[in-house]
């Protein structure tokens, strides 16, 4: 059809038609994207999770390079996959598994960063409280519990009891504190030990006794003082700071007693204003204790113990090498542990009790070697935090960690950067958690209703902590069960570093969580966790001191005691392996 000359037509304009297909491909894009938002948000969900996880395991720092290297590379390829799988809704059947895949590995992240944070957290709990110039000690005042005393005002013009060094700056805290309250001034005595002190409450000697509470829960663990709670009772607790400084002991025994012109001992630096009077003990108390002293001989007879170089007389001089250092610029890498077994049989780890085992740890980070020196729990030493009293290794315990450490230091010239302090139930628990332990036993003997062969030895727990305990009727005594301790931690050492360890690392953690407590730094073991699972080859060598059996008077228990007389000869062949060793050596005692 037309109009005159022109002919009407359905012809559209080419930019017209343009502009259409550019709308379309718009929209189709619109769709494509809108289509996709499920795949894009699961691929970016699991991106996060991925990169959380990663995170930490940089965070906690537990896992060598390599390691790190593997599992990025392969949480890449993984995200990869997801997005691969999932970018496309209209695909549905890549969808769903690569939904699914993103969930379960999400599952699976989120239960890695658990754990890595349960490690993190577990390792950090360990940590021992640090001491500073705020440490404030929880102090009490006893009396025998058929004293009618019912509050600290009745204690007026009586005489009370506190030890002479440990502690002796909060029990005269409390004394500055109690004494006010008093119509007539306090008389105060003074105690070597806190046994001798619950001795002289029995006695009559003192109405009352003021005591770190911590060694009542110290008390009831000896035979001879078992029932201590059945016959004190507390009358009221104070809180003392505790100074950055410890007390000594004077030189002159004489000298503690001594009164100054206005007729009060001048024998030590009290806290405050004193309002009290220290007395001396009786011409009678004098002359028994004199007696006492003069019965502290070494005495050799049959009956002792099995001893383990014999009854010959102790040497008398120690070593005079100097003290043994860490090289420098080699602080973190170079480093000496000490380790405190300690008996739990009750459950938990006291701050203060026998430290049955005493182990030091030498450890050389470069050269990934350690060295073990077991010290035997009878060893008669001075106790440097307690003014050089000696008494037997195992009682330095009763003082606290530092004092262990200091009569060690004492003895062997190296300090211990770091302690860690572990419970017997949790070497239990800790050779179980592990999966079991081998170790190489020197005899063949019979404990705790199990039987162990001489050579290698694969125990569990039970048998681990028989193992390490028993003593009595081994040729070598107190050292043999030294040799066993130190054969236990190898183990326990070497099955630590193993990578097989990684699958039980939850189960290891739970196990001794409160059964272990130590000051070495999360990065130091961190550091050793990385070389472990690295494929470093460790090696742990064992050496163990010698004595020579002897009775003296302990101090700490107020009576006399089996002790084991240093051999200086096998001190001073420790201190040149621990030296061969903070040089760099591989040593083969």
């Amino acid at each position: 059809m037309s109009f005159g000359d022109k002919e009407l037509t359905n012809d559209r304009p080419a930019e017209y038609e343009a502009g259409k297909d550019v709308s379309r491909s718009r929209r189709n894009q619109k769709a494509e994207t809108g289509g996709n938002l499920p795949g894009i948000l699961i691929t970016g969900l699991f991106v996060l999770v991925e990169g959380w996880f990663f995170l930490q395991l940089l965070r906690f720092k537990l896992l060598p390079a390599k390691y790190m290297v593997l599992i990025g590379a392969g949480l890449l390829l993984l995200a990869g996959l997801v997005c691969f799988l999932c970018w496309s809704v209209k695909k549905r059947t890549k969808f769903i598994i690569g939904a699914v895949l993103a969930l379960l590995a999400s599952a699976g992240l989120i239960i890695g960063t658990g754990v890595i944070n349960k490690v993190h957290g577990s390792i950090k709990n360990w940590e021992a409280p640090t001491t500073d110039a705020h440490q404030t000690v929880s102090m009490g005042i006893y009396v025998l519990k058929e004293d009618t005393l019912s509050a600290v005002e009745e204690l007026t013009g009586s005489v009370v009891g506190i030890l002479q060094t440990v502690d002796r700056s909060e029990s005269e805290q409390v004394l500055d504190e109690i004494a006010p309250k008093m119509k007539e001034p306090l008389q105060v005595r003074t105690y070597g030990s806190f046994a001798e002190a619950i001795k002289g409450l029995y006695a009559g000697e003192v109405r009352a006794i003021i005591l770190n509470k911590e060694f009542i829960e110290v008390l009831e663990g000896m035979d001879e003082f078992a029932d201590v709670k059945d016959k004190v009772r507390l009358i009221t607790d104070y809180y003392a700071e505790r100074p950055t400084q410890v007390a000594t002991l004077p030189s002159d025994p004489a000298a503690s007693t001594a009164e100054g012109t206005d007729g009060e001992s001048t024998d030590a630096p009290h806290h405050g204003t004193r309002s009290w009077k220290i007395i001396k003990p009786s011409a009678t108390e004098t002359e028994e204790q004199e007696t006492t002293e003069s019965q502290s001989v070494p005495v050799y007879t049959e009956e002792l113990p099995e001893g383990t170089i014999g009854t010959a007389p102790p040497p008398t001089e120690p070593p005079t090498a100097g003290p043994i250092q860490v090289p420098e610029g080699q602080e973190g890498r170079i480093f000496t542990v000490y380790i405190s077994g300690l008996d739990t049989r009750g459950g938990g780890l006291p701050t203060r009790g026998n430290s049955d085992v005493n182990i030091l740890a030498v450890v050389n980070m470069n050269t990934h070697h350690v060295l073990l020196i077991s010290t035997p729990r009878d060893f008669f030493v001075p106790f440097p935090t307690v003014g050089g009293a000696r008494d037997k290794l195992t009682h330095a315990g009763y003082y606290g960690v530092d004092a262990s450490i200091a009569a060690l230091r004492n003895l062997y010239g190296v300090d211990s950067q770091y302690f860690v302090r572990v419970g017997f139930d949790g070497v239990k628990k800790l050779v179980t958690a592990l999966g079991g332990v081998t170790v190489y036993s020197s005899y063949s003997f019979t404990a705790g209703g199990y039987s162990f062969t001489q050579g290698t030895n694969h125990l569990n727990g039970a048998q681990a902590l028989a193992f390490a305990r028993h003593r009595r009727g081994m040729e070598g005594g107190d050292r043999a069960r030294g040799n066993n301790q130190l054969a236990l931690l190898k183990g326990i050492i070497q099955k630590i570093a193993s990578p097989s360890t990684l699958g039980r690392l939850n189960s290891v953690l739970d196990a001794v969580s409160s059964l272990i407590q130590t000051t070495i730094p999360y990065d130091t073991i961190a550091a050793f966790s990385q070389s472990a699972l690295g494929g470093d080859n460790w090696t742990v060598v064992h050496y163990s001191v010698n004595g020579y059996n002897g009775m003296e008077y302990s101090f700490s228990v107020g009576d006399t005691r089996f002790v084991m007389y240093p051999d200086y000869g096998t001190v001073s062949y420790a201190q040149s392996l621990i030296r061969r060793v903070y040089n760099g050596e591989i040593v083969s005692p």
